[in-house]
């Protein structure tokens, strides 16, 4: 309590000062703390990052703090945000939504407070826009929320919306939710991999190639670098581009064929092989690629349609029909199934 009166007694004289790029607050006030009797109300946050607060009786000074140092605002919320909490926990989510809708927006600048109750109503709002599939709002939420440490970091929040739009089949904005978060921490870049390589398995391209962009400006392990390259290539192979995978292979080593990376390099030289029309080839490095995976390998199945392909490019169509044959018996609903004739 000490420190804030000293802090408003030091910056009194601020109220002579320009806001420039001040970021306004409607009506928000906070205590100082969760015991804290002084109210002040919030004007925004200046150019410089500073939290601007104002006595609420008196207009005798201001004070200007940075983000990190407002540790323990409690901002005091009306009665319709326990209302909204109410309605939310008796399973009324879209009526809670539509209450803290004109709520909790105006909080999202200090959600990256230490220790303030900002950090947990907008997350709590975030979870009900998910819930309730209110993909805008919690677009438009996402792109705002600060990517911190602790308990304000959101992106774990911002990746479950992103996988949340894939599964709706809206992938085009897991590209626009994703492009501000930072990947600060080996976590967030594992989070970063799964939902690349969920995004690949559901062959969209475009959007988990630039998922695994961003993972290559922050990756710099050898063996992570590397298998980026490949998967940036592969990528590249099925958006309709030939030229990333032949230029990788023929100045990458080939990695053991008993590791991710070994068996992707061997499905990208197989098809490179069968592209340039040799098939022998191309079966010499698709089957050493098929030899070297585990059994429930998710890249099983399109090795071993690509198998079929070589088999049928080098005149043994009997061959290439006894496996297409099998692999329709036994992933019916595989997208390499798909381009197979009957």
């Amino acid at each position: 309590m000490k420190r804030w009166v000293e802090i408003l007694m030091l910056v009194g004289v601020a109220l002579a000062l320009p806001l420039a790029g001040q970021v306004q607050s409607s009506e928000l006030r906070v205590r100082m703390g969760e015991q804290g009797s002084v109210v002040m109300k919030v004007r925004g946050i200046d150019a410089a990052g500073r939290i601007v607060l104002q006595p609420e009786l008196g207009e005798s000074g201001e004070a200007l703090i940075p983000l990190p140092e407002a540790r323990g605002l409690q901002f005091l919320l009306p009665d319709n945000y326990r209302k909204a909490q109410q309605l939310a926990f008796a399973g009324r989510t879209g009526e809670a939504v539509f209450l803290m809708r004109r709520i909790v927006p105006a909080l999202v600048p200090y959600a990256a407070v230490p220790e303030s109750n900002a950090t947990g109503i907008v997350r709590f709002y975030f979870t009900l826009l998910l819930r309730e599939r209110a993909w805008l709002d919690a677009i438009a939420l996402a792109v705002q929320l600060p990517m911190g440490i602790g308990e304000a970091d959101f992106v774990p929040d911002v990746v479950e919306l992103a996988k949340a739009l894939r599964a709706a089949g809206r992938v085009e904005e897991v590209v626009t939710v994703m492009e501000q978060v930072r990947l600060d921490s080996p976590q967030h870049r594992k989070l970063i991999w799964e939902l690349a390589d969920e995004v690949r398995r559901g062959g969209h391209w475009r959007e988990s190639q630039v998922l695994y962009e961003k993972l290559s400006g922050a990756e710099e392990n050898g063996e992570v670098a590397e298998r980026l390259k490949l998967l940036l290539a592969y990528t590249d192979w099925h958006l309709g581009s030939d030229l990333s995978a032949p230029g990788l292979l023929s100045v990458m080593a080939p990695p053991p064929v008993d590791t991710d990376r070994g068996v992707l390099y061997r499905l990208l030289e197989g098809k490179v092989a069968l592209a340039a029309g040799e098939a022998a080839s191309a079966l010499d490095q698709l089957a050493e690629a098929l030899l070297g995976i585990e059994v429930a390998s998710e890249w099983r199945v399109e090795i071993t349609a690509a198998i079929a392909d070589a088999y049928r490019a080098h005149g043994r169509d009997d061959l290439a029909a006894v496996i297409e044959s099998d692999l329709r018996r036994f992933h019916p609903s595989s997208r390499w199934i798909t381009a197979i004739s009957d």
